[in-house]
């Protein structure tokens, strides 16, 4: 589990950077949110086959990471959507008026308030097997 946080704090890391880059039509925008939306995918896969039998709670532990790795792969999904037609559409109008870009917004919300009942159940089995604390916007 603790590598896949790992994994998560890399995709996390660049998603504003890749937004702001779309809305700057930069031509490389769409295609790293598209390496962030697919790395997400490929996270909430591996963490709905990790075994939490052995850690205390770990069911609920894994819930609430998948939880908020689904939103986080669903906003990302949104942020793509909006920049490939903001990009298509020759860079104008407000990210605000896209659907995908609303979505994006939205879902963000919803994966840091998992992320961070995800991190208040980490905090306990952290403390049990000397693993690093996470905080909610590392995920």
């Amino acid at each position: 589990m603790n590598g896949l946080l790992s994994d998560s704090r890399r995709s996390r890391s660049g998603i504003q950077q890749a937004v702001d880059a779309a809305v700057r039509c930069d031509a490389s925008a769409v295609q790293e949110l598209k390496k962030i939306t697919d790395a997400r995918a490929a996270q909430l896969a591996e963490a709905g086959e990790l075994t939490v039998d052995a850690l205390p709670g770990g069911q609920e532990l894994k819930d609430t990471l998948i939880e908020a790795l689904d939103a986080a792969r669903d906003a990302d999904a949104g942020f793509l959507a909006w920049a490939r037609r903001h990009r298509d559409q020759g860079c104008t109008g407000s990210p605000t008026d896209d659907p995908g870009y609303r979505r994006g917004m939205s879902r963000s919300v919803d994966a840091q308030a998992a992320k961070e009942r995800f991190v208040e159940l980490w905090r306990p089995v952290a403390d049990s097997f000397d693993l690093p604390y996470w905080e909610a916007n590392d995920i």
